[in-house]
């Protein structure tokens, strides 16, 4: 089967994310001010970026409504709203390629866990498909113009209903190719990230290097350039 995204198994099901998932689509809890360093865990839009660590913001939750926002493991965080401003918890002004992106809360940190209203959290059905097959899924070029085209935009602005993410359509291979490709794509973000690391090392001795010519701290007498050697 032939369609915008490659060559297709005809043995792969097609299906909504509403038909995927266990429980309701969820939104997370509305803070006006939050304190960083108290209460519980609060997991926005930024964090879907750059991991949820000990350093995210903390949020004071009544008892009574942490049952009703805390996150189970398993489930995908899905950012549902690109804000115009940045501020607590918000993403870049006017960049929708923030609108979809995800995180699975796999109880990263041994700590409670709440989520933003900016959040979904989305929990699919285990034995129909796995957590991480829908995220890669998400993320993925097909997934993020889905998720544009049935957005809402005014004004550098864009959001999803639930209604929309619920008709997010969904590609079933079977088990042990959904095992297969999780596998794969865990690879190459091992690949990407190992990437980004030493690209990191190198931009840090070059900075390094930079002061220490500047400082005269490290001196250069001569430089032989390739294309200048043997001429006198």
């Amino acid at each position: 089967m032939s369609t915008g995204n490659g060559t297709l198994s005809k043995t792969w099901e097609r299906e909504t994310l509403g038909c995927l998932i266990t429980t309701k689509i969820q939104n997370g809890v509305f803070v006006k001010k939050p304190e960083k360093g108290k209460g519980t865990l609060f997991a926005n839009g930024v964090d879907m970026y750059r991991g949820i660590t000990l350093d995210c913001e903390r949020l004071q939750v009544p008892l009574e409504e942490v049952d009703r926002y805390l996150l189970n493991e398993g489930e995908v965080l899905v950012v549902s709203s690109s804000p115009k401003r940045a501020g607590f918890g918000q993403c870049c002004a006017g960049d929708f390629d923030k609108l979809g992106r995800r995180f699975i809360w796999l109880r990263q940190i041994d700590e409670e866990c709440v989520h933003q209203n900016h959040v979904f959290a989305v929990r699919p059905e285990a034995n129909r498909i796995f957590s991480e097959l829908f995220a890669y899924r998400s993320q993925s070029p097909y997934g993020k113009a889905y998720l544009l085209s049935v957005a809402h935009k005014t004004n550098n602005l864009a959001c999803i209903k639930t209604t929309k993410l619920k008709t997010f359509p969904v590609l079933l291979p079977s088990h042990v190719e959904q095992l297969e490709i999780v596998r794969a794509c865990h690879c190459i973000d091992k690949k990407i990230q190992a990437a980004r690391t030493k690209r990191g090392q190198v931009q840090d001795l070059f900075r390094t290097l930079l002061h220490e010519l500047i400082t005269v701290k490290t001196r250069v007498h001569a430089l032989t350039f390739s294309g200048q050697a043997g001429k006198s």
